[in-house]
């Protein structure tokens, strides 16, 4: 509001997504209590008024003159007097050696593993205990359930981590016996029954000490509270951020029901769980977070965006003076003035209608590529002019402008979703303080944490003792002859040296004959002579005949 009674409103063109934007003034008069108002038709016309190119010009340099502000902002840049950063970044323990152990300093530890597997037999025995053996149908494989053990989770969970690696479309998959798409791996690890049985009883909490909901004390992620506490204590302790932090929200797809389940249709995951992240710009390591479970009934005096803020950037944050990246969710004047008494700048895009902004700015009209700068104290609020206009606040830069370049139980899911977060973190600190000089891709250190966390299970008794069964020999791989094979010793074992298996030819003759051989590519033992030559040339190796089958065969 001008003191002449004249309010300036900024208007846009309806094809600003066809064509640049436009802006335009309309000057409406106030008289008494009546107003009269101009609907415009056309292009930057009103039906009381018009405005020339000159008058706009006229018009803008009124609106965002320093006598037009009544709320303490001024017209004009202040030079930036920047905190300084007392910090101490890094990594506060010793730099581990392997990729298992970088991953371990977040999860997959030791106690981690012990806790889950405590907790998932638990919920076994309270499942039978509901459900007795003999009342389930004689094939259901959950007669087939023993408790499990650490050990036995490491294979479990390198498998997950595997998953990550080689996607299919349905878990039951990674086990198919079909010779286009058939993984012999996992098979070799765990069989799928196994597989399957254990991820029906995972489990992080103990049911019976869950709160219902209206209860008191009641818990929307009880189920993996634990683990994420876990898992947030190391995140806090295990390394110190640097100066610079930026605050985002994450999306945890999910379509199922769940009462905090949010939904933003201009997102990619437009349904699922929303987490706050705090993060080191540099690297992107996960600083903090929190996950969004719905309204609560504490009363939020400056609003839920204001609380969040506060509850990441923790008193260990305060006081060393990092600068905050935010987005027009989170800021305000209100929010950037307290953070500065703890010694925290903060910078980013902002929403004109936020309380405390300057008003003037609101009314300034500028054509692309202009801006101008209101500022109060610290503080400065930019607005530039793009395709549309885009407001700045900032307590940490000088306004200047620069050319830049451009089914599951949703439980389960958000446990393997923090444990993966923790998986990247441990990636994120090796590859800030390893020793090699020729450092793994992301793909390579997971590979490398599955390898570990299957050699480290000190029980191979728990890996399965036959290869997988092949249907027929119609259905075998048909690489075996193909390629280049060498005979090799089958790999000693904990209780045999030397061990020895049957043959798979002598077996398809109906002979019994065992061998210490075997083909190290395609997983089968074979005497050396002749059935190592037989498997590999030809196709129809169990047919003893020579007369009937000659090597002419494979083609």
């Amino acid at each position: 509001m001008l003191a002449n009674g004249c309010m300036f409103f900024v208007l846009h063109s309806k094809e600003e997504d066809e064509q640049e934007d436009e802006a335009y003034v309309f000057c409406v008069a106030f008289k008494g209590r009546g107003r009269a108002r101009g609907r415009g038709r056309g292009r930057g016309r009103s039906a009381t008024t018009s405005t020339t190119s000159d008058q706009r010009d006229q018009n803008t340099s009124r609106s965002h003159s320093p006598a037009a502000s009544s709320d303490n902002w001024k017209e004009g840049s202040v030079t930036v007097t920047e905190l300084q950063f007392s910090g101490k970044p890094g990594l506060q323990l010793s730099a581990p050696t392997t990729a298992l152990e970088y991953v371990q300093l977040f999860t997959l530890t030791e106690d981690d593993l012990q806790f889950i597997a405590d907790e998932t037999n638990r919920y076994a025995a309270q499942f039978f205990a509901v459900t007795p053996f003999e009342s389930l149908p004689a094939q259901s494989r959950l007669r087939d359930w023993k408790d499990t053990n650490k050990e036995e989770l490491k294979l479990f969970f390198a498998l997950v981590v595997a998953m990550g690696l080689v996607v299919k479309p349905a878990l039951e998959d990674y086990w198919s016996m079909d010779e286009v798409h058939q993984t012999p791996f996992f098979g070799s690890v765990m069989t799928r029954n196994r597989f399957e049985l254990i991820f029906k009883f995972l489990h992080a909490a103990d049911n019976d000490k869950a709160k219902k909901r209206g209860e008191e004390g009641y818990d929307p992620i009880y189920r993996i509270r634990e683990m994420n506490n876990r898992y947030l204590d190391r995140s806090r302790s295990v390394y110190v951020p640097e100066r610079d932090l930026a605050l985002h929200e994450a999306t945890m797809l999910w379509k199922g029901h769940v009462s905090y389940r949010v939904y933003n249709p201009n997102k990619p995951a437009k349904f699922g769980v929303k987490i706050y992240e705090l993060c080191e710009c540099s690297s992107g390591y996960v600083v903090d977070w929190q996950i969004y479970t719905g309204k609560t009934a504490d009363t939020q005096e400056h609003g839920h965006s204001y609380r969040v803020v506060f509850d990441l950037v923790r008193d260990e944050l305060r006081g060393l003076g990092h600068r905050l990246y935010v987005d027009r969710y989170y800021s305000s004047p209100k929010l950037f003035s307290d953070l500065l008494e703890h010694k925290v700048s903060a910078t980013g895009t902002v929403m004109p209608t936020r309380k405390e902004m300057p008003q003037a700015v609101k009314n300034v009209q500028l054509k692309r590529g202009e801006h101008v700068v209101y500022s109060k104290g610290n503080m400065q609020c930019l607005k530039w002019k793009d395709k549309r206009d885009i407001y700045m606040l900032t307590i940490v830069h000088s306004c200047a402008m620069q050319q830049t370049g451009k089914v599951m139980k949703v439980w389960k899911k958000e446990f393997f979703f923090l444990m993966n977060t923790m998986v990247l973190q441990g990636y994120i600190l090796y590859l800030k303080y390893t020793s090699d000089s020729n450092k793994m891709s992301q793909f390579q250190f997971r590979l490398t944490v599955v390898r570990e966390l299957i050699t480290s299970s000190k029980s191979t008794e728990l890996l399965p003792r036959h290869c997988q069964r092949r249907s027929s020999t119609d259905t075998e791989p048909l690489l075996r002859l193909a390629g280049r094979h060498f005979p090799a010793y089958i790999p000693p074992t904990v209780k045999k040296d030397h061990p020895q298996r049957k043959c798979a030819i002598c077996t398809a003759r109906k002979m019994r004959k065992e061998s210490i051989y075997w083909c190290s590519s395609c997983g089968v033992t074979l005497c050396v002579v002749p059935c190592f030559r037989d498997y590999h040339v030809r196709k129809y190796y169990a047919v003893t005949d020579e007369s009937t089958v000659s090597d002419s065969d494979n083609d």
